[in-house]
């Protein structure tokens, strides 16, 4: 995920994580995991906190895979629309 600060977004003097749940919507505990997983980037180097951006610079977040616990099962499915933007089963 990439995102390139505006100078509007400069003004409001936004944190990186204010960015992620604010205008992304991102869950307080993803944040918290991707701050765990150093997965906050700015400019392509690797930043140990949550700083406040300038204009141009580019945030990249690496989002952590969630592991699931369930097992992929066989079941026939019938699709009973289809075009470039619905599936409907």
């Amino acid at each position: 995920f990439k995102y390139t600060v505006t100078e509007e977004d400069f003004k409001s003097n936004l944190q990186v994580k204010d960015y992620l749940r604010q205008k992304f919507n991102f869950s307080s505990r993803l944040i918290t995991k991707i701050k765990k997983n150093h997965g906050v980037y700015v400019n392509g180097k690797s930043v140990p906190g949550w700083i406040v951006p300038t204009p141009g610079e580019v945030i990249t977040i690496q989002i952590p895979q969630e592991k699931s616990n369930f097992e992929p099962a066989d079941i026939p499915i019938s699709v009973i629309y289809e075009d470039k933007d619905l599936l409907i089963i």
